[in-house]
């Protein structure tokens, strides 16, 4: 969804004038409604400009734990926001981070990964003990990883398709 100059104008000093207390419920409420496939919001723009206002008030908003985040987080050094000129090595693009989750969750080979995934995300949302779960997830990952570099080393095909699947060689690259 898209929002008009103006109306991102009013959106953003609106949030801007909310309590804390209530831009941070607002913000997780947000988060997780994305994270539930909600429609009809613009929840980039609205958490941007809630983040945006919670950092100036010195109330950074608390991140929801996820598997994605958990297993992105090791990396978190080498993200940036925006590549500018050719891919270098050591930087991973924040764009290439949902293509790259969307293929670990769907991939065939990694079939145990997205199945820890989804068990970690689960032992989150009911409060339970992730440290086994976090195990877990990097273990399967790592072998269904495996399991797919070596497939796409042995086809142009596999390669054709993963590039295609995550947005394009630099992502491919990121990957």
């Amino acid at each position: 969804m898209a929002l008009t100059q103006r109306k991102r104008q009013r959106l953003s000093a609106f949030l801007g004038e909310l309590p804390v207390a209530a831009a941070v419920k607002l913000f997780a409420a947000l988060e997780a409604d994305r994270e539930a496939g909600g429609k009809g919001l613009p929840h980039d723009a609205l958490l941007d400009d809630l983040r945006r206002k919670l950092r100036e008030r010195g109330a950074a908003p608390k991140r929801r734990p996820s598997a994605k985040r958990t297993f992105f987080e090791p990396f978190e050094d080498f993200f940036v926001s925006v590549r500018s000129g050719r891919k270098r090595r050591a930087q991973i693009a924040r764009t290439s981070l949902d293509p790259i989750w969307r293929v670990m969750m769907t991939d065939p080979a990694l079939t145990e990964a997205a199945m820890a995934a989804a068990a970690l995300d689960d032992a989150y949302n009911a409060g339970e003990d992730v440290k086994q779960l976090e195990r877990s997830l990097f273990l399967s990952a790592e072998a269904g990883l495996s399991r797919l570099i070596a497939r796409v080393k042995e086809s142009d095909d596999a390669r054709s398709s993963l590039k295609e699947a995550v947005g394009g060689e630099d992502a491919l690259a990121d990957f």
